[in-house]
């Protein structure tokens, strides 16, 4: 990605594909729809906990060899705040998200993945509901084009992924995959820095995002399986949700480990690549940890809870 926002609306696009894609399966009688909701809440939950309480103690542990407000303005917002017990509460109810500068975007996914289940019925209620439900969202997204991160702004990019899972067995394989991927990477291009700073900004990633959902959905699936399939693939995808979670506060010690042992004084062309391998390296270990020890778990706890609500609901 070209920038932060383009990773994001991607991210958002993506999880109404995939939360589409589950609730096709599993139907949508109430039973279904709790234990949907079950599996969602404790795949996001206790991961973003546990990044709160690494930022925190980050934050307040990590010996400052350098100050945050001596850094970029961005280095400043993130890292120069006040920890207390009220703000790590808060946070751990997502009423604030100052701990840990992508937990806002966690919060749009929490309030989309309920939201997601009424999307999807009114979609399949008559065929053009869904795409009349994506202009209406990104009329609902324009009145509050502030700038900001309210979540009403993000509301069309899952709808847009929901669109997309909805009519996948009609896209054909004999689309120009190569060509709408290229265009997909020029409109990220071509966003703005900052990535999402004006809504306009925002549909235009949400569009490219969705050139490059089609465009790997048109190719054949069969050699897409085969790469897919592989065992570094599976590790990526297993760890990517605690590596977006965990690698600003890696970051961060990594920073303060740099200029600590004297190595900020190496010339650039030896000290952006070791700083980028090093820090890859602690946030692939940090996160393969997360994901053994927290998100593994909490996400079987997650089906089990599920499958007892459907097990109730049968009875």
């Amino acid at each position: 990605m070209f920038n932060g926002g383009a990773a994001v609306v991607l991210f958002f696009v993506l999880s109404g594909y995939v939360l589409t894609l589950s609730l096709q399966r599993s139907g949508t009688t109430s039973g279904n729809i709790a234990a949907f909701l079950v599996r969602r809440v404790m795949g996001l939950m206790p991961p973003i906990w546990v990044s709160i309480a690494a930022f925190a103690l980050v934050v307040i542990v990590t010996p400052r060899a350098i100050d945050p407000r001596d850094l970029s303005a961005w280095f400043q917002a993130v890292f120069d705040v006040d920890i207390s017990g009220l703000t790590i509460f808060r946070n751990i109810l997502l009423q604030q998200t100052n701990l840990n500068a992508v937990i806002w975007t966690m919060l749009v996914a929490l309030v989309a993945s309920v939201l997601i289940v009424p999307f999807f019925m009114v979609s399949r209620s008559g065929r053009w509901m869904g795409p009349a439900s994506l202009i209406g969202l990104m009329g609902l997204g324009w009145l509050h084009s502030t700038g900001g991160t309210d979540v009403s702004r993000f509301l069309f990019c899952f709808q847009l992924g929901l669109l997309i899972a909805v009519g996948r067995d009609r896209i054909p394989a004999s689309l120009p995959s190569a060509s709408l991927a290229c265009l997909a990477v020029g409109l990220f291009a071509g966003a703005r820095p900052g990535g999402l700073t004006g809504f306009g900004n925002t549909i235009v990633l949400a569009a490219g995002a969705g050139l490059l959902m089609v465009a790997v959905l048109s190719l054949a699936l069969a050699p897409v399986a085969h790469w897919v399939d592989h065992r570094v693939c599976r590790f990526a995808g297993q760890v990517s949700y605690s590596v977006y979670l965990l690698h600003i506060p890696v970051i961060f010690v990594m920073a303060q480990l740099f200029v600590r042992a004297g190595f900020a004084l190496w010339p650039a062309g030896v000290l952006v690549p070791a700083f980028f391998l090093s820090t890859l390296i602690a946030t692939l270990a940090i996160a393969s940890a997360c994901y053994r020890w927290v998100e593994a778990p909490s996400a079987r706890f997650g089906r089990a809870c599920s499958e007892r609500i459907l097990w109730r609901g049968s009875a």
